[in-house]
């Protein structure tokens, strides 16, 4: 009998026994994210997951229902003008269930996040074990998906439940196909293909990216065949799983059925869902290309897109907000950096032609390629907007291509035992690297007045950071404080309306109300994304110009708010007793006398 090929990371000797080795793979994640245990509801927690956060409250929450109920309930409540268009039943249900049986406690949020990242990393293991890597490749590729620090605010966030429910169905969906693909009976491949169909469409109404895996399953079912192969290289080595017999290789009309029935049962339901929402308009904090000219936001979404590929293989630089001041804009082709943009378009579909070519003697690399590439396409902001321009959490399923990297690399190696260890050395370097950063980025999300400093310093061209920083340093009583936060934020953003009305505001308690009557002026000369910012510039203009007791003009602001909304008065409290005071005035004239008594009447109008 001839001897059987060998990987890689078995000729150089360094064979690890899988048992020990795993639950090592296990061990390590555990302990970093076990400081996250200690965090309380941060960022979108408080409202998602707890289900209250000041006076906005989600009732199906903070109250169990029937399960089916979640399926017919978008995932952000509205609140006054609009609501977001996202649609993830099933991690609205999993926060349901934390409140039902632990109340406000965050402790059993984190700890379910934790045991399902384990989840995951297990998932990957048993992904490559079956794509017939060996021990040590698939063991190899696990730890490098648990200690990839881009994980750090899936898991560390409680909200980052969407990504790890969709990653966990996603591959199981693929592991239970690949099962499917082993039987010799219609019948019970049939039952296994049922399965595999549900498991996604648990993933996709986990997270509406999981749809991605409706190429990507059937990608992984074709790779799983030419690494089966016996005529491929790998398929003999030690440890692996036998060949597949090629005979049982299921057509493309058996696969269409098991990935587009979760799909379209799935879309069905979102329509259905969020048939009454409007959707926020996507503000220029959160993406500043959203209202561009494609030829400026492709091209800065390319540069973006190559920044994040570079996170994924070198997490050393993360941040909770990649913001309008963190990457550049292209501002066109007589822009140096379109001709840049250019050169990322060719280089990266260089890669993907390489990989096609090379699909059937580089499964693994081609699998690489399709899920880096295929996952956060959508999210890029190349093919439409979206409502941010970089967000790590969307590439916690992108990730997954490092990994399978790391194992197509591990069979590869030369025979030279140098070889082997230089690239041991550098694979646990860059492990030690990412342990660092988990340490640094878990503890950052605390709370929320921890998340805000520790990001102003992280990322001080952050608008979005100084902007919630600027809300707790008044909170402390430090005025100056939060003056400096928000004039470093103008810097990069002069006109944006939201931030000229916290600045003014904040002049305001700095007695400077000249100052603060300015910046609200330039406010509602400048960008305003959502009309509730008009508003507030109004109603803050028009009781710093009472204050100053140019009532007559005051009065104008107030008359301009509640030509856009007819009853904000009722909804601005501050507002009302404002003009209030100014009909009880005994030294205003006859006209703005009566302009106020007008104003309250209409405030005292039933609604139509």
């Amino acid at each position: 009998m001839s001897e059987a090929p060998t990987t890689g990371s078995e000729r150089g000797g360094w064979k690890l026994p899988a048992p020990a080795a795993l639950l090592l793979v296990l061990l390590l994640p555990t302990l970093l994210y076990l400081p996250a245990l200690r965090n309380d509801f941060t960022w979108d927690d408080r409202i998602a997951a707890m289900g209250r956060d000041g006076d906005w409250v989600r009732p199906e929450v903070e109250e169990l229902q029937a399960p089916w109920t979640y399926f017919a309930l978008p995932y952000w409540p509205p609140r006054n003008i609009g609501d977001d268009k996202l649609y993830r039943p099933v991690t609205v249900l999993s926060f349901a269930l934390r409140h039902a049986l632990f109340g406000h406690a965050p402790l059993p949020g984190h700890l379910l996040n934790l045991v399902l990242h384990l989840l995951a990393i297990l998932l990957v293991f048993r992904f490559l074990r079956a794509l017939s890597c060996s021990d040590t490749s698939s063991l190899l590729a696990a730890l490098v998906f648990g200690m990839h620090a881009i994980h750090s605010e899936v898991v560390a966030g409680i909200v980052g439940r969407s990504e790890l429910l969709a990653f966990d169905a996603g591959l199981l969906a693929i592991l239970l196909a690949f099962r499917a693909m082993d039987q010799r009976s219609p019948a019970a491949r049939t039952r296994w293909l049922g399965l595999a169909s549900l498991a996604l469409f648990c993933g996709f109404a986990s997270k509406e990216n999981a749809l991605a895996f409706v190429a990507f399953l059937p990608l992984a079912c074709r790779a799983h065949c030419w690494r089966n192969s016996s005529d491929l290289p790998g398929s003999g080595d030690e440890g692996s799983p036998p060949a597949a017999d090629a005979s049982r290789v299921l057509p493309w009309r058996h696969w269409l059925p098991v990935v587009l029935v979760p799909a379209l049962v799935f879309l069905v339901l979102r329509q259905e869902a969020l048939s009454g929402s409007r959707g926020n308009p996507i503000t220029w904090l959160e993406n500043p290309w959203a209202g561009l000219s494609p030829l400026v936001r492709i091209p800065s979404a390319l540069i973006a897109w190559a920044w994040a590929l570079f996170l994924t293989v070198a997490p050393v630089s993360l941040a909770v907000d990649h913001g309008p001041a963190s990457l550049p804009t292209v501002a066109g082709p007589g822009d140096p950096l379109f001709w840049v943009a250019a050169l990322i378009a060719a280089g990266l579909a260089w890669i993907v032609w390489l990989s096609v070519r090379h699909r059937r003697r580089a499964p693994l690399l081609f699998l690489a390629v399709a899920c880096w590439f295929g996952f956060s396409f959508v999210t890029s902001n190349i093919p439409f907007a979206v409502n941010l321009v970089l967000a790590e959490r969307s590439y916690f399923v992108p990730s997954l291509a490092l990994s399978l990297l790391v194992a197509w690399a591990s069979e590869h190696l030369p025979v030279r035992r140098q070889v082997p260890a230089f690239a041991l050395t550098a694979l646990f370097a860059w492990i030690g690297i990412n342990a660092f950063m988990i340490c640094q980025r878990v503890p950052v999300w605390k709370d929320n007045r921890t998340l805000a400093t520790s990001e102003v310093v992280n990322r001080p061209d952050s608008v979005r950071m100084r902007i919630v920083a600027s809300h707790y340093a008044l909170l402390d009583g430090r005025t100056q404080e939060a003056a400096h936060d928000l004039e470093a934020a103008l810097v990069h953003a002069p006109s944006l309306g939201r931030l000229l009305h916290d600045y003014g505001w904040v002049l305001e308690k700095l007695d400077r109300t000249q100052g603060a009557i300015a910046a609200y002026e330039a406010g509602l000369r400048g960008r305003i994304d959502d009309p509730r910012w008009t508003l507030r510039l109004h109603s803050k203009l028009a009781q710093a110009l009472g204050s100053l007791s140019r009532i007559d003009e005051a009065l104008e602001h107030v008359v301009q708010a509640l030509r856009i909304h007819a009853l904000y008065l009722d909804e601005d409290p501050g507002l009302r007793a404002f003009v209030r005071r100014c009909a009880e005035r005994p030294d205003v004239s006859t006209r703005t006398h009566r302009t106020a008594l007008q104003l309250l009447d209409i405030a005292a109008r039933p609604p139509r």
